[in-house]
């Protein structure tokens, strides 16, 4: 099955929402598969087909508050710029969603599993300096980076380790003051922007 989403559509939207086109392009395809009606949109009831068949393990009622939410977040934007016509709104119907808020919404999600997966990753790497992030020390020594990069085969010299160490150092977590790396500090250093995690 091929998608009837131009090119040039696939595209910008590839660019838009940061991911292949092919991705863009497969989320096309499922999009279709799913408008049982060919109206351009999709209900709770299909979204909920639709991540089933992406195995994503969710209720019929959260699918729902997943629209709904959309919907109200829609609806307050075109109010806040005064384009909310309430004729119209109903005219389209509750409880759909067309090809850009589908699109938008699985962008979300994808990019959302990369961030867990890369956060666990990376949890792991922090654990291999030997500490546990969620019990005891809290944080990596300039010690235990060396150790840990000869035990992979990298012996660093002291000036590199000092290098490393302060790159490593965010100021944005003042509360930071030791000699020791957060995993804050280790996520911010590998993802830029670890968020609110503790």
């Amino acid at each position: 099955m091929s998608s009837h989403y131009p090119p040039e559509f696939i595209k910008q939207k590839s660019i838009d929402l940061r991911l292949p086109e092919e991705k863009i392009q497969m989320l096309c395809e499922a999009f279709e598969l799913f408008d049982f009606s060919s109206d351009g949109s999709i209900g709770s009831e299909e979204l909920y087909l639709v991540y089933n068949a992406l195995g994503r393990n969710i209720s019929k009622e959260e699918v729902a508050e997943i629209i709904k939410n959309i919907e109200d977040e829609k609806k307050q934007k075109l109010e806040e710029e005064g384009k909310f016509d309430e004729t119209k709104d109903e005219e389209e119907g509750e409880g759909e969603l067309d090809i850009e808020e589908f699109l938008t919404l699985m962008s979300h999600e994808i990019h959302e599993e990369i961030e867990r997966k890369e956060k666990d990753e990376l949890q792991e790497a922090f654990e291999r300096f030997g500490v546990d992030t969620k019990g005891g020390p809290k944080g990596i020594t300039k010690k235990q980076i060396v150790e840990t990069m000869e035990r992979y085969g990298e012996k660093l010299s002291e000036a590199q380790a000092d290098l490393l160490f302060d790159m490593m150092k965010n100021p944005k977590y003042k509360e930071n003051h030791s000699d020791e790396i957060s995993f804050k500090e280790f996520l911010a250093f590998f993802i830029c922007n670890p968020g609110d995690e503790k």
